[in-house]
């Protein structure tokens, strides 16, 4: 009796996914540092006593250069959640990809007997399908052959 009522309890509190990282927030924080990193190369170019036109050119050039930069690096900052969130998927991806896991999988299906079983008459059903198609087809190409000789 404990382990229906241990699979019960796997049923009723799957675990909870991670949360998903919101791509928008974390493009804001990417925008940021360019700009950021831009304000500084500005306030130096500035004091420099370049003219507007020149300190315009400079910073479209180090705009390219520093989001080429930042595209190079991909560094994952942990301290913020959204990118953290980001990091979480993507290992999470590899791990179901490693394990061939689908998409459409459900954490504590693997106790649901009732589903288990379902899942299974309908992959048999399939194989079942299958076989009746190639056996026509065997069946069609031997008549072929058949015709063929005489």
């Amino acid at each position: 009796a404990s382990d229906v009522y241990k699979r019960q309890i796997i049923q009723d509190n799957p675990i909870a996914p991670p949360r998903k990282a919101n791509k928008e927030i974390i493009e804001h924080e990417r925008l940021h540092k360019i700009e950021a990193q831009l304000f500084v190369v500005r306030e130096k170019l500035e004091s420099e006593g370049l003219t507007e036109d020149a300190i315009l050119e400079k910073l479209r050039e180090a705009r390219k250069f520093i989001e080429e930069k930042l595209k190079e690096e991909n560094v994952i900052d942990k301290k913020e959640s959204h990118m953290a969130a980001l990091a979480k998927e993507k290992q999470l991806e590899k791990v179901k990809n490693a394990l061939n896991i689908k998409g459409d999988f459900k954490p504590g299906s693997a106790f649901d007997f009732e589903t288990q079983q379902k899942k299974q008459q309908d992959r048999d059903a399939e194989q079942e399908e299958k076989r009746k198609e190639r056996k026509s087809s065997e069946g069609k190409s031997k008549e072929k052959r058949a015709k063929a000789r005489k």
